[in-house]
């Protein structure tokens, strides 16, 4: 190409006719840059993310992040709503891809072509799933009357301490000692749990009937939970084990605060399609002022709906089924400035469907088990003094439970499996009325002396009917080879009333010693 000038002194149209001949030459050589460039063959990758159910049928993941790496290069995408996925215009070569989803991930690696479309699908596994809790020290100095065997969860770590199913036993395994057993109750110190304690706001909620844990509470409204792993001392008694104590959280007396959470519904998925609900557990806290600064008032409510596969049963037949409705109402008020009184009230039914469901147990051949209750409670706090403390509390706690079967035939158990209504019908009330009054010293005299007395008298009521059917097994040839009967039913009633008083003392003669001495009588 030439480019010719002409010289005219002054003349504007030569100008132009130069600016116009320079531009055409440079779009001429874009032009021709561009074809050269867009003469790379570059190649294609897609394919599908899924992931295999246990009975080995493939389910679409859409959603899935998926990224691709390769040399010098990282892109992203999003599967479709088909769960499919694409990466376009890739130079030759070696890449790697990586596809996540909630509580998933998977990885491929796949070799681009020139001209090709590179088809790899990526199976998606459950994440290792890893929780750890970091412990850090105070910037406080303990308190002189904090006794070193008391462990305690502050209200942060219960609110964000990992905790699959949101309730407060499984807070206590973070504690040092305490364990969940092979049945799923709770063991402290070595002992099984009927020979520990629970307490919540200082009320007895354990069942009259076999000494375990019988009381829930939206996790929402505990502030803290302390386990005293030393059996003697003269405040509790009667334990071989240790003792956990609840606290739950003082109402807002200045403004209204409201919480709500898990609201979203998990789907259930049997045999490749979604029928009805895997489970559903929302939570809503409302807190705030009746009379400000005065009165103040908490309502907490919790749902939970959660079905338990038994994989090796047919798919619409291998559900446990529980439903529990925790409700919680608390009023604290402020009657001097030295004088307060907190009233509370708990509801707390549940039930599980399919009791003892197995393999070998189908859901006819299984048990229902029901249990519901309710607590009331009363507390009076008297500051008589800058550090001494009078406590009055009156609580009453009913818990009933029934066991139903499922079927009404006679119970067999055969070889591979089990038919008939289950065996085992059972139904008990309980309940217990307790007052309780404990009043604290100021510190004083050599050292530091925390002196404490109480009493206690609680009234405690247990009556219900248990009735065995007879059982038969079957052998091989098909016909009952023993029947095992267990005689009549029978009806039983209990009543008992209890009367404890203590005297304890914390005793630090100085900062390094701590002496705790107590009496109590049962």
């Amino acid at each position: 190409m030439v480019v010719r000038f002409a010289h005219c002194r002054g003349s504007r149209l030569s100008v132009l006719r130069i600016v116009s001949t320079l531009t055409l030459a440079g779009l001429c050589f874009t032009t021709m840059v561009g074809r050269s460039f867009g003469q790379v063959a570059t190649g294609d990758v897609q394919g599908t993310i899924f992931t295999t159910d246990p009975d080995g049928t493939r389910s679409a993941i859409p959603g899935a992040k998926v990224s691709l790496r390769g040399p010098g290069l990282v892109q992203e995408t999003v599967a479709d709503q088909q769960a499919v996925y694409h990466f376009s215009g890739l130079a030759p070569g070696v890449y790697q891809i990586e596809a996540a989803a909630p509580g998933l991930n998977g990885s491929n690696s796949v070799t681009v072509s020139a001209g090709a479309v590179a088809d790899t699908s990526i199976e998606l596994q459950a994440a290792l799933l890893k929780e750890s809790v970091t412990v850090t020290a105070s910037a406080e100095a303990p308190s002189p009357a904090e006794s070193s065997d008391q462990t305690t969860i502050g209200h942060s770590a219960i609110i964000n301490a990992p905790n699959k199913s949101d309730r407060i036993d499984s807070l206590l395994p973070l504690i040092p000692g305490v364990v969940r057993g092979p049945d799923g109750l709770i063991n402290m110190k070595g002992a099984r749990s009927s020979q520990g304690g629970a307490l919540i706001n200082s009320a007895n909620v354990t069942d009259p009937a076999t000494g375990n844990a019988a009381m829930t509470l939206p996790i929402d409204v505990v502030q803290s939970v302390k386990v005293v792993s030393n059996p003697y001392d003269p405040e509790y008694g009667r334990l071989t084990g240790a003792v956990s104590s609840v606290e739950t959280t003082t109402g807002n007396f200045d403004r209204f605060h409201a919480s709500v959470q898990n609201l979203l519904v998990r789907p259930r998925k049997r045999g490749g399609d979604f029928i009805g609900i895997e489970s559903w557990t929302p939570r809503i806290t409302l807190t705030g002022p009746v009379v400000k600064d005065k009165i103040a008032i908490t309502q907490s409510f919790e749902y939970r709906f959660v079905r338990t596969p038994v994989y090796s049963l047919p798919p619409l037949d291998r559900d446990t089924k529980f439903e529990s409705v925790d409700s919680f109402t608390q009023i604290d008020a402020n009657l001097t400035t030295r004088q307060s009184l907190t009233a509370s009230f708990a509801l707390y039914p549940e039930r599980l469907n399919y009791l003892g469901l197995n393999t070998f147990a189908p859901q006819p051949a299984t048990t229902d088990f029901h249990q519901r209750g309710y607590m009331a409670s009363i507390q009076h706090r008297d500051a008589t003094g800058e550090d001494s403390l009078l406590v009055s509390q009156f609580s009453y706690k009913r818990f009933d439970v029934d066991l139903t079967p499922n079927s009404t035939g006679p119970y067999q158990l055969l070889l591979e499996t089990t038919t008939g209504g289950f065996f085992d019908r059972q139904k008990r009330n309980t309940y217990r009325t307790e007052w309780q009054e404990t009043y604290q010293f100021g510190a004083r005299g050599l050292g530091s002396h925390q002196f404490k007395i109480g009493s206690n008298f609680a009234h405690s009521n247990y009556n219900g009917s248990l009735d065995l059917l007879p059982v038969s097994i079957i052998g091989t040839a098909g016909f009952p080879t023993e029947r095992i009967g267990f005689g009549p039913g029978s009806r039983f009633g209990v009543r008992q009333n209890e009367v404890a008083w203590f005297a304890a003392d914390t005793w630090k003669p100085f900062q390094r010693l701590s002496l705790d001495l107590g009496l109590r009588f049962d």
